[in-house]
């Protein structure tokens, strides 16, 4: 799995606090983390002084450094040690016990279902009536892994300018949504099997093995 973490504006009253937004169904607890139960790589960071405290929440990791320690000398340490935990299976773990498969099952669900709920919302709104007034429409076949793919009907399956449009307008919009990996199309008689079209990957980020 991959993943893009953004970080957020934080309280320039308090510049030791680094905030961290994350993908939909990677965090599924709220709180402060105990230091014991931290995962191993932050847990590394909170041993030598670098990191002070964690809080998370859905959506959100909030890091404290220690004292001495800044976000531009220390960010991209950090940076790497969420990545690596929320890459695993499940997301955040929940301390140090193991996730039991039919959990990060129900994690990996609960994402795909948030990020496909924000791509409605986008084909619903402006998007959805531009391509309306074209005779067109564009319409969700699924969610994979933050992998969308999308169906072409009406006008939009072979029009010319629907390269544009996917690129400049749909994929523009899906890059806002955490937890979204990459935007792939298929006409109206197509199916996903078929070797749907790219048109949107994140930098670094693969189609995954099906």
């Amino acid at each position: 799995m991959s993943l893009v973490l953004l970080p957020m504006p934080a309280d320039p009253d308090d510049p030791a606090l680094v905030r961290w937004r994350v993908g939909p169904g990677l965090v599924r607890k709220t709180g402060q983390v105990d230091a014991a139960d931290l995962p191993t790589p932050l847990a590394d960071l909170a041993a030598e002084g670098t990191v002070e405290s964690v809080w998370v929440t859905p959506g959100e990791v909030r890091t404290r450094l220690g004292a001495d320690h800044t976000a531009a000398a220390d960010g991209r340490r950090i940076r790497g040690a969420l990545h690596e935990i929320l890459t695993a299976p499940g997301g955040w773990p929940d301390a140090h016990e193991a996730i039991a498969s039919d959990e990060r099952e129900a994690v990996r669900q609960a994402a795909d279902a948030e990020v496909a709920d924000a791509v409605r919302a986008v084909l619903a709104g402006s998007f959805g009536m531009y391509t309306a007034s074209h005779g067109g429409a564009v319409e969700l076949v699924g969610v994979e892994n933050g992998d969308v793919t999308v169906r072409l009907t009406g006008h939009c399956h072979g029009c010319a300018a629907a390269n544009n449009t996917l690129q400049s307008n749909l994929a523009a919009q899906l890059l806002r949504v955490p937890g979204f990996r990459s935007l792939h199309t298929v006409g109206d008689h197509e199916t996903p099997q078929r070797s749907p079209r790219t048109w949107l990957s994140l930098p670094g980020v693969g189609r995954r093995g099906r």
